[in-house]
């Protein structure tokens, strides 16, 4: 699933749909170690619950993919990595 040249050992999901744990961050996810970040669920996937994902992840340098979901629209992320699918 990696890039050409990218070579990952560990990669986190993470589902917009569900809550994280009391007192864990996604900043803290993207700095324990993690190569890369998937973000995707099956149902209630929007752009507001995926948005403020990203806008949490801001600050970390790490490569993250967004799952296509049922009706997929273009997000947008500050920084060296822009990730977005086309809306349908």
């Amino acid at each position: 699933m990696a890039a050409a040249g990218v070579q990952w050992d560990h990669v986190t999901k993470i589902d917009p749909n569900k809550a994280l744990h009391k007192g864990d961050a996604y900043a803290a996810i993207a700095e324990m170690g993690t190569d890369a970040i998937i973000i995707g669920g099956t149902t209630n996937v929007t752009e507001s619950s995926v948005q403020s994902i990203l806008d949490a992840l801001t600050p970390a340098e790490i490569q993250i993919f967004i799952e296509p979901t049922y009706r997929p629209i273009q997000f947008h992320r500050r920084g060296s990595l822009v990730t977005w699918f086309q809306p349908s």
